[in-house]
């Protein structure tokens, strides 16, 4: 049973779900209520890994209780389906913790580089990129469940996409080559090239998520331009990419593409850094996320329904304004939504 909490004195509250324990970070006053704007999960030995949702979880009425404004998603950790509690529920309010460390508590960023420096970029290293990523979706309205159509474009080793299909979304992965894992054999796999290939042909979906391809073509605005015809009306596309002034910008040699795309590589390997993957103008191209807006602005079938940088989604307020945004923002993520009856 779900149990919500002040001071660690447990009040018992009917969920779905099994056995959990949660508490209020920060609250917000205002007129027509108190609105809980932050909610942390520990599990059963007290600890807090980091699952966590952010937005307004709900009103409290004249009775003194709560009713969700939407389904209250609660998870133990990261992967673990979230609970949804859609009734009425009694929460008391605990004591507000300051709203750096309540942003703080979300993020997956430090969790990502303690995970790469101990086992590189292994399957659980973009899985756990995966699951922060469907989080977010779901937040900005995104069908990720429920038979729900997906395209996983670019999908490398189709990790992003068999996390969707653990939630019950019909999967069909696309990529120049087919490099999915073991475990993914049989699945419905597309070859398709982004550069050459007829978008038409792929068909239409209730959501396309396009993770870390977009700084690998020649052309990105073109792509842009033909997004839109993967989508079905009030379909989402989830587009993520490194920006070029990101600390990640040049990839295995960052930080030296800060010294511009025709030296920063050739520094790297003239000071024996390590060998890299990338080089810019072949298969790394300068993206800024100023640029990429307009061209999805300039699209009169799209619309940006979030914007914020990945790995931590709780900083959004960096993706409005513009310069700093090129620096702070380590991933770009967008949720575009396809416009029409």
């Amino acid at each position: 049973m779900l149990s919500l909490v002040r001071d660690r004195s447990p009040v018992p509250a009917r969920a779905v779900g099994g056995a959990r324990t949660t508490r209020v970070w920060r609250t917000r006053g205002g007129r027509g209520g108190t609105r809980v704007t932050w909610l942390a999960a520990r599990d059963g030995a007290g600890r807090e890994p980091g699952r966590f949702w952010r937005g307004n979880l709900g009103r409290r009425n004249g009775r003194g209780r709560w009713r969700a404004e939407r389904p209250l998603a609660v998870g133990v950790r990261l992967g673990t389906p979230a609970a949804k509690v859609g009734r009425d529920i009694p929460l008391l309010v605990g004591r507000a913790s300051g709203l750096l460390a309540a942003h703080c508590i979300g993020m997956i960023i430090h969790q990502l580089i303690a995970r790469h420096l101990k086992h590189k970029d292994d399957a659980e290293f973009y899985a756990l990129q995966a699951r922060d990523a469907i989080r977010w979706i779901e937040d900005g309205g995104g069908r990720t469940r429920d038979g729900a159509t997906v395209l996983d474009l670019g999908c490398g080793h189709g990790v992003f996409g068999a996390e969707l299909a653990k939630r019950g979304c019909v999967v069909t992965y696309s990529d120049e080559h087919d490099g999915l894992l073991p475990e993914l054999a049989g699945a419905n796999f597309k070859a398709f090239n982004i550069d050459r290939d007829d978008f038409a042909t792929l068909g239409r979906y209730d959501l396309v998520v396009c993770s870390n391809v977009l700084e690998h073509l020649p052309r990105p605005a073109e792509f842009i331009g033909r997004m839109g015809m993967l989508l079905k009306p009030g379909g989402r596309f989830y587009l993520s990419w490194t920006n070029w002034l990101s600390p990640w910008g040049g990839h295995e040699f960052s930080p030296f593409h800060y010294l511009g795309a025709t030296r920063g590589h050739r520094v790297h390997d003239r000071l024996g850094r390590g060998q890299r993957s990338h080089t810019p103008g072949v298969n790394l191209f300068p993206t800024y996320i100023g640029e990429v807006l307009r061209w999805i602005h300039a699209q009169p079938g799209l619309k940006v329904v979030c914007a914020a940088p990945r790995y931590y989604t709780e900083l959004a307020f960096l993706l409005k304004i513009p310069g700093l945004r090129e620096l702070l923002a380590w991933n770009c993520a967008l949720l575009i939504e396809a416009r029409g009856k």
